[in-house]
């Protein structure tokens, strides 16, 4: 498991062991890694990375389920959602089927969701991609007399899930898009 993951299912276990007593509970540590390049008429419009963090706390007592989520990772944001999501669990309706999973061991611990050579693409290279996606468009068919924007997304996400029925996993995955909006334009119009 990479460092990073491992990091993150420690801090999810750590954060899991700060409990208090509830029939069950399960922490989700989240934290993307994301890049955006948006173009309009060859040039960059928009280049943005942002770093994401969040955590998520279910807690089920007598089939009721509360779920809170704050990006605040300090000693008091953890501590609020520990507390917010048995308050929240207190006003649900119950549901006696409601409860989480037995832990049962993985099949695989690799789910080839991560791409080797993500990293390997730079921001130059994402830039070119999306400019090219521009050009494409503007010559597939005459009718298309412009584009709005051409856009391209990537993320690297990891998620460490820990729970009081014994599940412990960690996993990175990684994504990338690309779409365009463009107009086009007939003898009608």
């Amino acid at each position: 498991m990479p460092r990073s993951e491992q990091a993150n299912l420690d801090l999810a276990r750590d954060i899991l062991s700060r409990a208090k007593a509830h029939a069950q509970v399960e922490v989700t540590l989240i934290q993307s890694e994301t890049t955006m390049v948006r173009v309009n008429g060859g040039e960059v419009e928009q280049l943005s990375q942002a770093v994401s963090r969040g955590l998520g706390v279910r807690v089920i007592e007598g089939g009721r389920m509360g779920y809170t989520y704050t990006s605040d990772l300090s000693r008091e944001g953890i501590a609020e959602a520990l507390s917010g999501a048995p308050a929240l669990a207190q006003s649900a309706d119950p549901d006696p089927h409601r409860s989480l999973p037995e832990a049962e061991p993985s099949m695989s611990d690799d789910l080839d969701i991560l791409d080797a050579g993500f990293d390997a693409v730079s921001i130059e290279e994402k830039i070119a991609l999306s400019k090219e996606m521009e050009r494409a468009a503007l010559a597939a068919d005459p009718r298309i007399v412009a584009t709005l924007r051409a856009t391209y997304s990537d993320a690297r996400t990891s998620v460490a899930l820990a729970n009081s029925q014994g599940f412990a996993s960690a996993y990175q995955r990684t994504s990338a898009a690309g779409w365009i909006q463009a107009m086009a334009r007939d003898e009608g119009g």
